[in-house]
């Protein structure tokens, strides 16, 4: 089911806020209304952009090549949360969610597939740096281990590196190339942080300062090099 979605737009889209000289955000309305916008990812020429999200229990993958001025939305799956999206490429992409769902486009998101994850836990973050080699991390108020699943063909298989057992949440991932990358959410200590340098098969806590324990590390972004920066509920 596919529909076009309405818009009101003053420029180039809510993301572009670096076009404007004071710095101001752009507003986009669409219907229909009520939906949950959970995550938004576009790529580097500004243009091509795709942003996922759920209306009950029904998850859509919007997508756009303008910049955000029209957007088209699917409804790819009745029941399952879509929680986080990663763009390797104006037509390549994935989208991830509730009870281990994962879905990839190669057509700019106009059709969608399922893709096994082995795991029926839900999935929070989706990290790809090129239309092969991606990561995804998950887990969610189960007190469970560390998920994070691995592909270096595009999610045609998924490697599950996870570990440890006294994990609540693993909410983002980022990756800087193929071996660095971070990861962060909650354990039963409190918020953690974690980092690879081979890839994701083998993890390192790093510490933090002091922060309450009910806090989850919520997203986590770097600049190149060993500058980044890490957001907390």
């Amino acid at each position: 089911m596919a529909f076009r979605i309405c818009l009101c737009v003053m420029a180039m889209g809510a993301l572009a806020a670096s076009a404007f000289p004071s710095g101001s955000w752009q507003t986009l309305q669409y219907l229909p209304s009520g939906i949950s916008i959970t995550d938004i990812a576009f790529m580097d020429d500004g243009l091509h952009g795709m942003a996922c999200g759920y209306l009950g229990s029904a998850g859509y993958v919007f997508h756009t090549t303008d910049g955000g001025q029209v957007w088209t939305a699917s409804m790819i799956e009745s029941g399952h949360n879509l929680q986080a999206v990663s763009t390797a490429s104006p037509v390549n992409a994935w989208v991830v969610g509730q009870d281990g769902y994962i879905f990839s486009t190669t057509n700019g998101g106009y059709t969608w597939t399922q893709q096994a994850s082995g795991t029926t836990r839900d999935l929070l973050d989706v990290c790809f740096i090129n239309v092969n080699v991606g990561w995804i991390v998950g887990g969610n108020g189960d007190g469970s281990s560390y998920l994070v699943l691995s592909t270096i063909n595009g999610g045609a298989t998924w490697t599950s590196h996870s570990f440890g057992s006294d994990c609540i949440s693993v909410n983002s991932v980022y990756f800087a190339d193929a071996f660095n990358g971070w990861m962060g959410g909650r354990s039963s200590d409190g918020p953690h942080i974690h980092r690879t340098l081979d890839g994701g098969s083998t993890w390192t806590r790093q510490t933090l300062p002091g922060l309450d324990q009910d806090a989850a590390i919520t997203g986590i972004s770097f600049s190149g090099g060993a500058q980044g920066w890490a957001a907390t509920s």
